[in-house]
Parts: C-alpha cells; sequence; structure tokens
C-alpha cells in the first residue's frame, strides 16, 4: 500500500535539508517510490543538489558548477571516447559508464534533474523489489545501489529518520 503525502506539508518538511524537494516529490510520486525512501537517498548522495561527485580521480571530480547539457557532453567525451575515469552524475549520483548509457538508451538525460532522479529511484525500487527472502529489502537495494552494506544500513537507518519527520505529512 502506498503512503499518500500531503505536498505541502511534506515539501515544508523537506526544505532546508533537501535541494530540488519539489522534483524529488514528483519523481518519487511517479516511480512509486515511498517519499521518505526518495529523501533518503537523496540525501546520502547528494542532498538533492545537480552537482558531479568527488570519487577520487572522477571525471570533474569537485567541478564547481552544476550538471548541464554543455558540460555533461565535455564529461560524457572524455568518460566514454577518452577512457577518462567516470564519476557520479547528478542529484542521484549515477557512477558507472554501464548506468550512463543505459540512462541515455532509455532516452533520459542524465544531466536532467527529474531524468536523474527518475533513474535512480527507479534503480534503488528495481533493487529493493529483487531482495531475497530474508534480506532487509532497503539495506538489500542500497547495498547494490552503492556496492556497500554499510551504505545499505545507513540508507535504511536514514528511511526510519525521514518516515519520522515526514509522520506529520501523511493524508
Amino acid at each position: 500500500m502506498t503512503v499518500e503525502y500531503d505536498r505541502d506539508k511534506s515539501l515544508a518538511v523537506m526544505r532546508g535539508k533537501l535541494q530540488n524537494v519539489s522534483v524529488i516529490y514528483a519523481e518519487a510520486n511517479e516511480v512509486g517510490l515511498h517519499l521518505p525512501v526518495a529523501c533518503a537517498l537523496m540525501q546520502k548522495e547528494s542532498g538533492g543538489a545537480n552537482i558531479y561527485g568527488n570519487d577520487e580521480g572522477g571525471m570533474l571530480q569537485g567541478f564547481p558548477d552544476l550538471v548541464n547539457k554543455d558540460n555533461w557532453e565535455a564529461f560524457w567525451w572524455m568518460v566514454s571516447h577518452k577512457g577518462h575515469q567516470s564519476n557520479g552524475v547528478g542529484p542521484s549520483q549515477i557512477t558507472s559508464r554501464g548506468l550512463l548509457q543505459s540512462m541515455l538508451d532509455k532516452g533520459l538525460k542524465p544531466w536532467s534533474i527529474g531524468d536523474n532522479m527518475k533513474f535512480g529511484f527507479t534503480r534503488l525500487l528495481d533493487y529493493h523489489d529483487s531482495a531475497p527472502e530474508g534480506e532487509r529489502p532497503w539495506v538489500y537495494a542500497g547495498t547494490l545501489y552503492n556496492g556497500s552494506l554499510t551504505y545499505g544500513l545507513d540508507l535504511a537507518e536514514r528511511i526510519q529518520d525521514w518516515r519520522e519527520a515526514l509522520r506529520g505529512a501523511k493524508l
């Protein structure tokens, strides 16, 4: 059962903690991801900001500007044609070359805040839905999303924190 949230109350709770809160709310609803999960993922990855990551040696590591079409094209050319190491892209911090190519193949724009969140949210939800019996689904999903059990455990804790924070925003 999907929990419905009052948009105005939810956005008020999210503001000051995350960026691009209206887009987080809209994309989470569109893909069917519970809002506390979307907030927890954004909190862990980028705070909702449309930025490049800080992976050591990653292309555009620490780049001061937001991700946009022009700098994305330069980034992608360096990664896909010149063999430079990829880096997290956008609010969902999509990092691997294969995942970025998958976004493009689906007609999604990695530089677009909404497309980037949609891809990240869908990916996390798919991992959750594929969790083997006996696994904690959000820990499993977070572990696959990032490659680290520690990440998965922390994601699950943050989901609980966001459930509590958004409790008053339920319809």
